[in-house]
């Protein structure tokens, strides 16, 4: 009889240590998890920009290049895509009266992630067109060089429809399979995401898609 409280007590220790470990192992798993990251409702560039980066650090496994961040600021009213989802946001179809024309923003050192070239290119109306034609000759030119593996070109926009159609044409360049272990990455939304994903698909480039909601 003196043998059974020994027993349970040494039971009782058994579940303890198996519970907190238990603990210990959702707690690790929970902090391993990536933020659930939450799209700008506005168009302020500023907020796009920095939920962009953080899409873009969380996609960042199997990259050993610098990624490439192409963005496009909202399109004024008047100047959204014809094909798919004009834009994500309250504010999807307010004028960008206040970003600088044609300006390229240089690289920029994260805190906590990599480094990211982020492509601007705003202004109302037909500044607009303007740029957004100067920023797909680059990304044309960029696909047509060819972009070595275990790089990464990520493409974003408050404007999701107008960036697709820039992503659409750009690929257009791309020979058959010249982009084998290139990751390319969208942030846009739903309603975009077949036709991006089809022009992308002869590169041979593997497509990430990210709704931005």
């Amino acid at each position: 009889m003196k043998k059974l409280p020994l027993f349970l007590a040494s039971s009782l220790a058994v579940l303890a240590l198996s519970a907190c470990n238990q603990d210990e192992g959702q707690a690790a798993s929970e902090a391993a998890a990536p933020a659930t990251l939450t799209a700008p409702t506005s168009t302020d560039d500023a907020a796009w920009r920095d939920y962009l980066r953080q899409i873009v650090i969380q996609n960042m496994s199997g990259i050993s290049g610098s990624p490439y961040m192409y963005y496009l600021p909202a399109a004024p009213a008047g100047h959204e895509s014809a094909d798919a989802a004009a834009g994500i946001g309250e504010d999807a179809t307010a004028a960008a009266d206040e970003a600088p024309a044609d300006e390229a923003a240089p690289a920029q050192t994260l805190d906590s992630g990599p480094s990211v070239a982020a492509t601007n290119a705003g202004a109302g109306g037909d500044d607009y067109e303007s740029t957004y034609i100067r920023q797909l000759d680059q990304v044309s030119s960029v696909i047509r060089r060819t972009v070595p593996a275990g790089n990464m070109l990520a493409f974003g926009s408050p404007s999701s429809g107008r960036m697709g159609d820039l992503v659409v044409a750009a690929f257009g360049e791309a020979a058959e399979g010249s982009l084998k272990g290139v990751r390319v990455l969208f942030v846009g939304a739903s309603d975009d995401r077949a036709r991006v994903e089809e022009a992308v698909a002869p590169s041979g480039a593997e497509f990430v898609f990210v709704e931005a909601k």
